[in-house]
């Protein structure tokens, strides 16, 4: 069972962000597997005392190499493909969008 468990051991994590998403991407040691499911909690850290609560991500990949619907998060995205996972989701879902002044 290496092969299988292999598949949820992250070797990389990388996250960026533009105007409107915040991007994240996974990489695994082996494929992704559909029979996984992929947990990632994004915390947001910003400036002043008051944090944002932590978005907790749970994806069952699906359908390879196609961009689908991230569940719980409107507007989110993710697809998959051999032993990376990417997700997009708006700024405002994880706390970092600022009021415009």
């Amino acid at each position: 069972m290496r092969a299988f468990q292999a598949s949820g051991d992250v070797v990389r994590l990388f996250a960026c962000r533009d105007s409107r998403l915040l991007y994240v991407r996974l990489d695994t040691a082996r494929p992704i597997s559909p029979q996984v499911a992929y947990t990632l909690t994004l915390r947001p850290i910003v400036i002043g005392a008051a944090q944002p609560d932590a978005q907790v991500l749970t994806i069952m990949p699906r359908a390879m190499g196609q961009r689908l619907p991230l569940p719980g998060v409107p507007g989110g995205t993710y697809a998959w493909h051999g032993s990376l996972l990417e997700a997009a989701l708006p700024l405002a879902s994880v706390a970092l969008v600022h009021p415009q002044l």
